[in-house]
């Protein structure tokens, strides 16, 4: 695994090295409610976003962004936060994009959902051809409040330098803290690395439709697994869908609380995981829905494609549910390397069968005799 350990170091310096930014100005959306991001009168001090500036959408307000051209850069984004006063006085916000492009320039955290409790929920709709692009190192869905990002089956989200983190603080960070993040993608989706419930927090992604998450390096729902009240969940639904990363880092101690694999299946099965290298599953949970799906004796399906021999541990509790989950049972293939479902070919059971009947047939002659 020595591949996995200097990567997580790299995770590390590469957040620790983030320096802090300075805006030069931060403006707060003041309305009116579903109006237009881009009406400078729509902002305290007022002015259309742009340049080295911080922008924060708060008091119950949703801003709609549908200008196609031209596209927008401002240092910083925070969407559901604690200004004008800090503390743990946030309020909800929103924020709609329907069309052209937005670019946030800022390092580090520049780009927020969520950022304070205990009433700051924060929630992002990317619809249309929304392109979204994240400059930053930490962007953060759920950070100390409930955070969505939902990206529509023709938007994107890329973030080339980005550690994203779904959930981030929690009640064991600081009483009151509920950090809670859902990132839904049915679009595009392209990062270095995903962490899942950090810090006693919640985490969710969810991947749906023709939904793509391309992670440069690696998926990591394993992160603060320690904390008591975290919890990490990767959902994949239907059969269209993909992700793949480097390696899947989910493994957990026996005590703690395991990570969660949801597939949904439909009429095509479902859409495995991809890694480069190795996944690592130990201690988690599997549930497998295959109410719409019916896995062909000998055709195993697959739930997690790694790299040949680079499975790592078994999955703690394995629930497969629906109409067609009898006779299925879970295969760790080290060989291809892949995590699959599979029931028996109707050959081995006729061997079986006729194993049987031989057994009878020789008896009986014996008998005659």
């Amino acid at each position: 695994m020595r591949r996995i350990v200097l990567t997580r170091l790299g995770l590390m310096l590469a957040i620790a090295v983030t320096s802090p930014n300075c805006w030069a100005v931060v403006a707060q959306y003041t309305g009116p409610n579903n109006g237009d991001f881009n009406n400078g009168a729509n902002w305290t001090p007022a002015g259309a976003p742009s340049g080295a500036n911080q922008y924060i959408i708060n008091n119950g307000l949703t801003a709609n962004y549908s200008q196609a051209a031209p596209a927008v850069s401002l240092a910083s984004l925070i969407v559901g936060a604690d200004y004008p006063v800090s503390g743990d006085l946030g309020t909800a916000g929103g924020f709609n994009m329907s069309a052209g492009s937005l670019e946030i320039t800022g390092g580090g955290s520049a780009f927020t959902i969520a950022r304070a409790c205990c009433a700051g929920d924060g929630i992002v709709n990317l619809t249309g051809t929304a392109a979204l692009t994240i400059d930053g190192t930490d962007p953060q869905v759920g950070q100390r409040d409930h955070g969505e990002l939902h990206i529509g089956p023709s938007a994107s989200v890329t973030s080339p330098n980005g550690y994203w983190r779904l959930g981030n603080y929690g009640a064991s960070i600081d009483a009151g803290l509920q950090g809670d993040g859902l990132l839904d993608v049915q679009g595009t989706f392209s990062a270095m690395v995903i962490f899942i419930g950090d810090s006693d927090s919640h985490g969710e992604l969810r991947v749906s439709g023709h939904g793509s998450v391309t992670l440069a390096d690696n998926l990591v729902p394993n992160v603060a697994t320690a904390f008591p009240n975290r919890s990490a969940l990767v959902q994949m639904i239907g059969s269209t869908a993909s992700l793949h990363a480097h390696n899947d880092e989910s493994a957990n101690g026996a005590l703690q609380v395991h990570n969660k694999y949801k597939f949904t299946a439909d009429a095509g099965g479902v859409s495995p995981i991809t890694l480069v290298d190795a996944v690592n599953i130990d201690n988690n949970d599997l549930t497998v829905d295959l109410g719409s799906f019916a896995i062909s004796p000998g055709s195993p399906l697959t739930l997690f494609d790694a790299a040949p021999d680079r499975v790592f541990g078994t999955f703690a509790n394995v629930t497969i549910t629906g109409a067609n989950a009898a006779g299925v049972y879970l295969v760790y293939n080290q060989t291809l390397g892949d995590i699959q479902l599979a029931i028996p070919e109707p050959s081995t059971m006729t061997l079986l069968g006729l194993g049987m009947v031989m057994s009878i047939f020789v008896a009986k002659r014996r008998e005659l005799r």
